[in-house]
């Protein structure tokens, strides 16, 4: 592996997430305006991921039976939705979000941060046009 100036060239690499995840950490540890801002701070909806063998799960997941009054740490993403044929929740799909999301049905770019997210040690992740969309107002 190729280094220049101490940084890594491959960003994909064990070594690059490790030392994403070591930042991360030192934020949170060190930082005030890093660590968790306490309960009323998680969202209504959350992607629950999670790994089994080389495979990538996920599914939406309402936060209120993730069964904890601690905030949960997330990543976040904002995905461009303004297209009727992009990947979004809507209350025609919700309950099937809420079983499973395909991963492999999910755009390239959503497949991306759900695989950096895992790999930065998050097992939820915050995506406006699947976790907030269209929604009824009764689920937001």
């Amino acid at each position: 592996m190729l280094r220049l100036h101490g940084i890594n060239t491959r960003p994909d690499s064990h070594e690059a997430f490790q030392s994403a995840r070591d930042s991360l950490e030192h934020c949170r540890t060190s930082h005030l305006k890093c660590q968790s801002p306490g309960p009323g701070y998680t969202p209504r909806f959350l992607i629950s991921i999670w790994k089994i063998d080389d495979a990538y799960h996920c599914r939406l997941q309402l936060c209120s039976t993730l069964g904890s009054a601690e905030a949960v740490s997330y990543a976040t993403s904002s995905y461009c939705w303004g297209n009727a044929h992009q990947f979004r929740t809507t209350t025609s799909n919700l309950d099937r979000h809420l079983e499973s999301i395909v991963f492999h049905q999910l755009p390239p770019t959503l497949q991306d941060a759900v695989v950096v997210t895992y790999k930065l040690g998050l097992r939820y992740l915050w995506i406006d046009a699947v976790c907030k969309s269209s929604l009824k107002e009764e689920y937001l």
